[in-house]
């Protein structure tokens, strides 16, 4: 089960305002994802929205996915992560460095 602080990170977009009851945390909470696979797919989401801004369309989640492992930040996230860390410190050392086209 996820720690309740990572699903409150990885969800303070999606809540923000929510005073006692957010469905897409009890979801979370109750998907049975390890705190790193949480941590990876909210990252793989930060990327998506970036490669779409720049590409000026939706990229969707297979091509964000697919980008993500052949440029090599799926390997780089394994390196890094650590138990406890969050995607605001992993997302930026992992695109340090990035050709981003």
């Amino acid at each position: 089960m996820p720690h309740t602080e990572i699903v409150d990170d990885i969800c303070t977009d999606a809540c923000r305002g929510k005073t006692s009851y957010c469905t897409l945390k009890e979801i979370i909470i109750h998907s049975g994802l390890s705190d790193r696979a949480l941590e990876q797919i909210k990252c793989v989401e930060r990327f998506k929205w970036q490669e779409s801004m720049r590409e000026g369309n939706d990229i969707g989640w297979t091509e964000a996915h697919k980008k993500w492992v052949e440029l090599g930040h799926a390997s780089k996230f394994s390196e890094i992560y650590r138990d406890g860390m969050t995607n605001k410190e992993l997302y930026p050392v992992i695109m340090s460095g990035a050709n981003q086209g």
